[in-house]
Parts: structure tokens; sequence; C-alpha cells
């Protein structure tokens, strides 16, 4: 059988290691076996066969990720709810293989608020495709998202749910851009945009 070996430290092995006991896996690829030896920890994934997946497509990737992150629920929270969340969904990462969907590269596996995994939806079309070819436009994917999670969110709750999440994301695209020295001046604009049409709702 095919293998992928990702190195990690000896804590993050042992961390991936407890989640894939604890959760529902199947949307990840399979470990086959792991070695905790400190020199050089590492994981053997089973090789995912298939191919990245197609922009027709992305509203099923979306409504199983919203379906993993229900079968791994933990607790309600004020926003969402806690659960397994992948840490980075973005179309390089999701491949669509003769089983289903499929999520590569875990190496952002953690557990968070299930929204922690919307971070490259484009809800408001601001970001431009040759500037940010890493975000993916809203076309309704949000709403198949809810309808996996089994999220039950009216249509006037749900544009001041897109903008709530949207201000999380903006923060912490700031605080990586700083963190990595990169220009993050429309972020920034657009937080303080969004600060405001949430301030006028509450």
């Amino acid at each position: 059988m095919k293998t992928v070996r990702k190195y990690f430290s000896l804590i993050r092995v042992k961390e991936l290691i407890d989640l894939y006991d604890r959760f529902n896996t199947d949307f990840l690829p399979k470990i086959n076996c792991f070695s905790l030896q400190t020199t050089k920890p590492y994981i053997d994934f089973n090789w995912v066969n298939g191919k990245p997946v197609e922009i027709n497509n992305l509203s099923d990737a979306f409504n199983e990720l919203g379906k993993f992150h229900r079968s791994n629920f933990i607790k309600d929270e004020t926003t969402g709810f806690s659960t397994l969340c992948h840490g980075d969904f973005h179309a390089g990462n999701i491949i669509e293989t003769n089983n289903g969907i499929i999520l590569i590269d875990v190496a952002y596996l953690h557990i968070g608020n299930n929204y922690d995994d919307l971070d490259y939806l484009d809800f408001f079309n601001w970001f431009e495709s040759s500037t940010h070819p890493w975000m993916i436009k809203d076309k309704q994917y949000f709403e198949k998202y809810l309808e996996g999670a089994k999220l039950k969110i009216k249509k006037n709750d749900q544009n001041v749910l897109k903008k709530t999440v949207t201000k999380k994301i903006l923060e912490k695209f700031i605080k990586n851009g700083i963190k990595n020295n990169i220009d993050t001046n429309l972020e920034k604009r657009l937080l303080e945009n969004i600060k405001m049409d949430l301030s006028d709702i509450v």
C-alpha cells in the first residue's frame, strides 16, 4: 500500500494520534503507522488516490465539511459549536476520490470552533483572485455547509453570522500577516468596515 510520510515534532505526533483515536476521521487520510522515536517522529498516511476538487463540486465539499464537524460535535458555543477542525480547508487540500471527498494535509488538525474551517471562504467577494488565489468565492457554499452541519439559521441571521465569522477571520489574517511581515492594509480596512457594520446591528 502506498503511503505518505510526514515528519512532526514528538508532541505533535502524539497529539495527532490522540485526535485520530478520539474522533471520527473518515473525512481524512487513514494512518498506516507512526513512530515516536525522538530523533525523527513521523506518521505514515495512506496515499489518497484522487484529484483536486473541481469548482463544480465545491458545494459537496462544504456539505461534507459540515457533516464532519457535526459528527465530531463536542459542545455548543456562543457562536456555533466546538468540534474537530481540519485547520487548512482550501481547494488544494480537498481531494475527490472514488469513495467521496477526502481532506489531505492534517498538519493543523485541532479542536476548535466549527467556523474556524471557513477561513478561506470569501463571503462578500472582497478578495481579488490575482492577489488572494487561495480564497474561495462563496457561491451558496455557506448554506451547503450549514445544511451538512445541521445548523438551521434564518436567512437574515445568516448575514450577521457571515460578518461575525469574517471579523474573526480578518483578525487572524492580520495577526499572521504581522508575524510574517506581510502587508495587511486591505485586511485592516475590511476589518474596520465590518466592525462598524456589526456595531450598527447591535
